[in-house]
């Protein structure tokens, strides 16, 4: 999936150029913040709950909990989506400074509220270890909403940035509603024969607990985000760009090097929405060890596979942004920005590891300083150094926010990370395996590498040659990939815990 969302975004650069999608990605900034006030940290929160409903009373328990979450979801999924329809104009044309971006952001207001329930079906789905209905539904979604921008990019004629925007735009609300009608169809064929419970504590107080605390801080962080993406175009206007260069060096950036650098990380968001629920057993039946032994598997599998990631983008991203995009300068903020991916992927699953530890608040009071600090680099630095103070900011910031995120979980957990095993080998073995892919293509493509094939064959090598380095130092093990698969299965859940074996089986 995490394929078919890079090629959607190859092509939507192609259509809509460099600064079509610099002023999209704008108009996505503030329909982050909107996106957060809908979602109103019900993900997290619908996930922690029915947790812990049903290892108190069982599936019946889980589905009063999710009721309870929806009707909190849908509330809050409509009232975001009546105050961006409202204040659009106003947004587009102050604070964007492109009037033709309210037509996009009243388009994309229509989706708030089937968001906000997808969000908390998503929570529920992972609680109760059933994401692949998520994964399926996200599926569709991603089809629905390619299907659906294609279509409508090829009706406009001519293809003005206003119009563009709109028709993206439109396709993301036809999906995400569509997402979200498939999502409320799993949710009812796995709920519909489990009775309610008789009785129960009500629920409205531990829910909002649970969910408004996340809220706020994330709406804090979304909005602090917001501000820093608008100032930054105006940050590289002041430093002598015409405002189009500025929004065409944002597009760049976040609309062109960013997906690449994160298409290889849906494996590790998964990873880290997975270990919420885990991590929250453990630490209510204070099962230190199985801990332990779960934050070591994640680490042990995050750390090498970041590694390797960064290694391959840093030397091929010439081939990388030239094949994707036909831009050479797209391809040099690949390289400037791939050191940075062991950082953001760790990073990742840390937040994971944060939230099921129930140190939710602290994850995001770290994005907030991090938002925050991004925020000073752009009113301070980017009006005097330009597009290199622009990437410092993301190095300090995400630095910044990987070091605060490693010490809370170390603290928490009494955990020792292993350097060697998970860094230090990890780097020897992506160095040897990219000097022997290397020397491979200089044997045989001495004119260098021009196809996608060249670079698809030498990428290969290089994962060949990677991996079995892992191996032969121990860095990865069979029980390592054991571990995940049987994390996304559940079968190891079931045969370590018979009780909520037990519990789970009504679903």
């Amino acid at each position: 999936m995490r394929l078919i969302g890079l090629g959607f975004q190859i092509y939507l650069t192609r259509q809509i150029g460099a600064e079509g999608v610099g002023l999209y990605q704008l108009i996505m900034s503030v329909e982050l913040f909107a996106s957060t006030l809908a979602v109103c940290g019900m993900r997290l929160a619908s996930m922690r709950l029915v947790t812990l409903e049903i290892a108190a009373g069982g599936p019946s328990r889980g589905k009063r909990a999710v009721r309870y979450c929806l009707c909190y979801s849908l509330f809050f999924g409509s009232m975001a989506g009546a105050l961006l329809f409202t204040t659009a104009p106003f947004i587009a044309g102050k604070l964007l400074q492109s009037p033709d971006a309210s037509l996009s952001l009243r388009i994309l207001a229509l989706s708030l509220p089937a968001l906000g329930v997808s969000a908390t079906l998503g929570g529920y789905f992972t609680a109760i270890h059933k994401i692949d209905r998520s994964v399926a539904a996200q599926f569709a979604e991603q089809f629905c909403r390619i299907g659906c921008t294609v279509g409508l990019l090829s009706l406009l004629l001519p293809k003005t940035p206003r119009m563009a925007c709109a028709a993206v735009a439109s396709g993301a609300v036809i999906s995400e509603i569509f997402s979200c009608l498939i999502q409320l169809c799993f949710c009812r064929r796995i709920v519909r024969s489990i009775p309610l419970p008789h009785s129960g504590p009500r629920l409205h107080g531990q829910l909002l607990g649970l969910a408004l605390p996340i809220a706020a801080s994330a709406l804090l962080r979304s909005g602090l985000s917001s501000v820093e993406s608008i100032l930054t175009p105006i940050g590289l206007g002041q430093s002598g760009m015409s405002y189009p260069d500025a929004l065409s060096v944002y597009g760049m950036v976040r609309g062109m090097a960013m997906p690449v650098l994160f298409f290889p990380v849906a494996l590790l968001t998964s990873l880290g929405e997975l270990l919420v629920p885990e991590i929250t057993e453990c630490q209510a039946g204070r099962r230190i060890k199985q801990l332990h032994y779960i934050l070591s598997r994640a680490f042990q599998l995050t750390v090498p596979f970041s590694i390797g990631v960064a290694g391959i983008l840093y030397v091929y991203a010439e081939p990388l942004g030239l094949l994707l995009y036909q831009n050479p300068q797209a391809a040099d903020f690949i390289r400037l920005l791939a050191p940075l991916v062991p950082v953001m992927y760790v990073d990742t699953v840390g937040d994971g590891m944060l939230k099921g530890l129930g140190a939710q608040v602290a994850s995001m009071n770290y994005n907030i300083l991090d938002a925050f600090i991004g925020i000073c680099f752009v009113l301070i630095f980017l009006p005097r150094y330009g597009v290199a103070a622009y990437i410092a900011s993301i190095y300090v910031t995400e630095t910044i926010n990987f070091l605060l995120t490693m010490n809370k979980v170390i603290a928490m957990t009494d955990f020792h990370f292993r350097w060697g095993a998970w860094v230090f080998k990890p780097a020897f073995s992506i160095l040897g395996a990219l000097s022997a892919a290397a020397l491979l293509g200089r044997r045989i493509f001495p004119g260098g590498v021009v196809s996608s094939v060249q670079l698809f064959i030498l990428i290969c090598a290089v994962l060949f040659v990677y991996l079995l380095a892992l191996v032969l130092f121990a860095c990865v093990t069979r029980e390592d990939l054991r571990w995940m698969a049987g994390l996304a299965r559940s079968d190891r859940v079931k045969k370590q815990k018979g009780g909520y074996r037990r519990r789970l089986s009504a679903y």
